[in-house]
């Protein structure tokens, strides 16, 4: 709402008694005339030498105190101030209203023009208390000397509306704006400029309060008076299509929301210059549009320039400035840039906060939003909650961004496992999506989703299940059956069924989920091998195992293409999806083979991975793109920097989805983004010998086939994937009472905390963990080498590990050490009686965990500080494992612990730490005051800490109504 349509003052045609025949006079008078019929159709910049002649000869003619030199010079200011030139238009309409104020007295229409045109300019500079009394003044001059349905009248009442609408004054700017056009349909042809304005600031205010229904008709119509009086190329007509683009890009309707930014950006341009500030708004509108469709380079460019534009003309602390801050960061955070992302984040902040801006809620939502996404949860929820009350107390509490906000802190609380916290925001969401948007729309499908989901997290399926039927139904509805939020939804509804074991209908909605992101997003996406494995498991668990092998077989196929584009990215969020895909993907391969050793092609197919994946790591792909890119010479770094830009994109669209195009236009420009890539990598491959080599990398599928042909044919595969069962399956582990004590000990301190005792101590609570604040594990641990186990300790009984020699353990001693849970072999128990996989932990399963946002992790048990020593990369084993999973803090041990002692000592720890100690130092004195009882250094020194230091924030050592993390 910031296109204003000037009304001419009527200075010029004040009757002058006595005014020269002079022929400057008449030229004045042209040139005047000239400058004004410019001004009026957008030619701002051809306008001014016209003016500039009037004044400079009215001035001589008539003296500098006339009215009519008044009024060239309010003429001229506003010509400026639509340039962006905003001093030298502040000093010539101060001195046009000193000139109206003498000459014609303070209560004269022409100084209400005056007043009017200068608060104009200080409103646009956001000095919003210097703007305000002047357009008070303006509005009762008006309305005293000339009624109150003067179409002057309403010329101010819709500036004084678009002040309060910039400060988001909203039900103050509505009722000025209504009774503004309602003046001007009386007084004017409903198809007047001015109608078409006060037609377009009440539509603002409808579209910023949420409702764009009511919005979208009077835009419109704004736009087609705008087009059919004022031409279709003048700057207001720019303005219209610039907020009407942005209307529909709201909607989601992206294919006309662009050709609307095109063209406004170019009149902009054309109009104004290309450094104007309302062609920083076009280029801001339409990088936003880049940017939801993934097209980052593009978008990249088109914000920094809107950031210099915004700088140059309107100073670096200006709110527009901070609009580009924000919006540069969200294209940052979206390739995974948080580093880059932060720091503009905040300066956005610190500017909106100097001039106690509402739009601060925005930053402060979005640097929260990037907070949570890294599991920094405690710095999220303070910044989200002050965004929610900026958001309640500018839009009112029951607006859709009011719903956002809520529907974002419950998230956080969810992921902490606090869901008594979380399940009233997402309820309250979920009322204000059906109130403000209709119960039919996908934001309320998106709420009812989440809803769902903590219920399914707490076992309630139940009452999970009709919010999934819902969402699904509303879902096809808004977007078609065959949408890929659509499949989103078959695919959670699968998963319940599933968990309640009802597979025939889990796997209908499996299939229907996979069938619609073939058609919609191709064969190839990462969304495909999510769909192949969760069929695949379905098969695995009613003894399937033939089909599970085809979808699995597939699965690693698809994800394996996708990794391999993944060498050409090496953002933060993109080598975390890397991490997670090779440890989830590939664990379940070695398990399916460790449960079918026998099965030839499940041995292919583990052994592929084996082959593809073992020594892959984030490093490994980052390093590996960064080595091609030093091998390219100077003159291909720009063709390899585009490559990556369009794989990027390639990435970002395919996640994204197709939005409203149709399955084959989604296709098609998959496709062409695709070829766009192929090609350049080939030639880009001529000049580079690696990148020449990774380019010539045979298909998954042939890999398994090439594999087929060279598996070993003296069962040493078979040796290869049994070797940790037969080291450990037939172990038996002495009871340790002191764990449960010292468990109860820590929940009474800890109320809220959750206990998992004895059987339900399980490997799979433990790996299904959401980002705990704090996890704390008491049990056996184990690293394969022999060494003899004191009785009553946590260490493993592993005397008999050397009878199968060395070289059967895998190499990796991330796969060589753990943690023993429940359902491990107890002493008394007959070897045989449960499965190894289901109560061993290696060390490579918790490194896939997410545990960034955990503060610390206690392992209460034998050597788990122990490990191999890599050179240059330190002890791998169960602590380094902990830490690339993301804790903040790991308390191991050296040596194998005294269960007894151990208790007493970790139950000191936790006081300490609930009185506000360090990580490491309240470790330390706990251990001083259990060195007066124990002297040894057996019992009192086993355990050290390994990361910060600093007190643990959030402990609540009384009892209180919230649920365990």
């Amino acid at each position: 709402m910031t296109a204003v349509l000037f009304v001419l003052c009527c200075a010029a045609c004040v009757t002058v008694k006595n005014a020269p025949e002079d022929a400057r006079f008449l030229e004045a008078q042209k040139a005047f005339d000239e400058g004004q019929r410019l001004t009026t159709a957008g030619q701002y910049t051809e306008a001014v030498p016209h003016v500039e002649r009037a004044l400079n000869l009215r001035e001589a003619v008539l003296g500098e105190m006339h009215p009519e030199v008044a009024s060239c010079l309010d003429l001229l200011g506003r010509v400026h101030w639509l340039r962006g030139g905003y001093a030298d238009a502040e000093s010539l309409l101060q001195r046009a209203l000193t000139i109206r104020e003498a000459a014609l007295g303070k209560s004269h229409p022409d100084v209400a023009t005056s007043l009017n045109n200068l608060a104009d300019i200080y409103k646009r500079q956001e000095l919003y208390a210097r703007a305000e009394p002047l357009y008070e003044r303006a509005l009762a001059i008006q309305e005293a000397s000339l009624g109150k349905n003067h179409p002057d009248v309403a010329t101010s009442l819709s500036r004084l509306a678009d002040l309060y609408y910039q400060q988001w004054f909203l039900e103050r700017a509505g009722p000025l704006d209504e009774r503004a056009l309602t003046i001007r349909e009386a007084a004017l042809d409903k198809n007047h400029p001015d109608v078409a304005a006060s037609l377009s600031s009440l539509a603002h205010v409808y579209f910023a309060q949420g409702h764009d229904k009511r919005a979208e008709p009077l835009f419109e119509r704004a736009l087609a008076i705008r087009e059919a009086t004022l031409g279709k190329s003048h700057p207001a007509t720019a303005s219209s299509l610039n907020i009407l683009g942005n209307l529909y890009f709201f909607q989601g309707h992206y294919e006309l929301a662009e050709p609307l930014f095109e063209r406004a950006l170019a009149i902009r341009e054309a109009a104004l210059g290309k450094d104007h500030p309302d062609v920083a708004r076009s280029l801001n509108s339409l990088a936003n549009f880049y940017r939801k469709k993934g097209l980052y380079a593009q978008a990249t460019s088109l914000y920094q320039r809107a950031l210099a534009i915004r700088e140059a003309a309107l100073g670096k602390n200006h709110p527009e400035v901070a609009d580009s801050l924000n919006d540069l960061a969200c294209l940052y955070w979206a390739q995974g840039l948080y580093v880059q992302a932060e720091p503009l984040f905040e300066r956005a902040i610190t500017i909106l906060e100097a001039t106690h801006n509402p739009a601060l809620a925005f930053p402060l939502h979005n640097l929260a939003s990037l907070y949570a996404k890294q599991g920094l949860y405690a710095q999220a929820e303070p910044l989200l909650q002050r965004a929610l009350a900026v958001k309640e107390a500018t839009f009112g509490k029951s607006h859709a961004q009011v719903a956002e906000a809520l529907a974002d802190l419950a998230s956080i609380y969810e992921k902490q496992g606090y869901y008594e916290r979380a399940k009233p925001l997402l309820q309250r969401a979920l009322a204000i999506r059906e109130a403000a948007l209709g119960k039919n729309h996908p934001d309320v499908a998106r709420s009812l989703n989440s809803l769902a989901a903590l219920h399914e997290q707490q076992g309630h399926f139940t009452q999970a299940e009709p919010l999934l039927q819902r969402a699904l139904v509303i879902q096809e509805a808004a977007l078609g059956k065959t949408h890929p939020y659509v499949a989103q939804s078959l695919h959670n509804l699968a998963s319940l069924h599933e968990e309640r074991g009802d597979y025939a209908r889990a796997e209908s909605l499996f299939q229907r989920a996979l069938a619609i992101r073939e058609s919609t997003l191709g064969k190839n996406h990462p969304d495909i091998a999510q769909s192949l494995n969760r069929l695949a498991r379905l098969c695995l668990a009613q003894q399937r195992l033939s089909e599970a092998l085809s979808l699995f077989e597939r699965a690693f196929s698809v994800s394996e293409e996708h990794l391999r584009q993944e060498v050409f990215g090496f953002s933060e969020a993109r080598l975390a999806s890397v991490l997670h895909l090779l440890r989830v993907d590939e664990e379940r391969l070695y398990a399916l083979a460790r449960a079918h050793l026998d099965d030839a092609r499940v041995r292919q197919l583990a052994l592929t991975a084996a082959l593809l994946r073992k020594g892959r790591s984030v490093e490994e792909l980052a390093d590996t793109s960064r080595i091609i890119y030093r091998d390219l010479g100077q003159a291909d770094h720009e063709a390899f920097d585009r490559l990556r830009a369009l794989r990027t994109e390639f990435a970002t669209l395919s996640l994204v989805g197709p939005g409203k195009l149709s399955p084959a236009e989604y296709q098609q420009r998959l496709k062409a983004l695709a070829d766009q890539s192929d090609s350049l990598e080939a030639d880009l491959s001529r000049r580079s010998a690696l990148l020449r080599a990774l380019h010539a990398l045979p298909s998954p599928a042939e890999f398994i086939d090439k594999v087929a042909t060279a598996l070993p044919s003296d069962g040493a595969l078979k040796r290869f994937f049994s070797t940790l069962r037969a080291d450990l399956a037939d172990q038996q582990w002495p009871p340790l009472p002191g764990t449960q004590k010292e468990a109860e000990a820590i929940q009474r301190l800890l109320p809220q905390a959750q206990l998992l005792l004895g059987p339900a101590a399980t490997k799979q609570a433990l790996l299904r963990l959401e980002t705990p604040g704090l996890l704390h594990i008491a049990t056996h641990a184990f690293f394969l080498e022999d060494a003899p186990t004191p009785a009553a300790t946590r260490a493993v009984v592993n005397a008999s590990l050397l009878d199968a020699g060395p070289a059967r353990r895998p190499a990796d001693p991330l796969l060589r050490s753990g943690l023993v849970l429940a359902n491990a072999l107890a002493q008394g128990t007959q070897p045989g009686e449960r499965r190894l996989e289901d109560s061993l932990v290696t060390a490579l399963e918790l490194a896939g965990m997410d545990l960034w946002g955990t503060q610390l992790v206690v392992l209460s048990a034998c050597e788990t500080g122990r490990g191999d020593v890599k050179l240059g990369q330190g002890v791998y084993g169960l602590r380094r494992a902990l830490v690339v999973a993301g804790a903040e803090t790991v308390v191991t041990s050296l040596w194998k612990v005294d269960d007894e002692t151990t208790h007493e000592l970790m139950e000191g720890y936790y006081r300490k730490l609930l009185a506000g100690q360090g990580r490491t130092s309240a470790l330390r004195e706990a251990m001083r005051e259990l060195r007066q009882k124990k002297s040894h250094p057996y019992y009192w020194a086993p355990f050290i800490t390994i990361g910060q230091d600093t007190p643990l924030q959030g402990l609540v050592p009384h009892t209180e109504a919230q649920p365990a993390p």
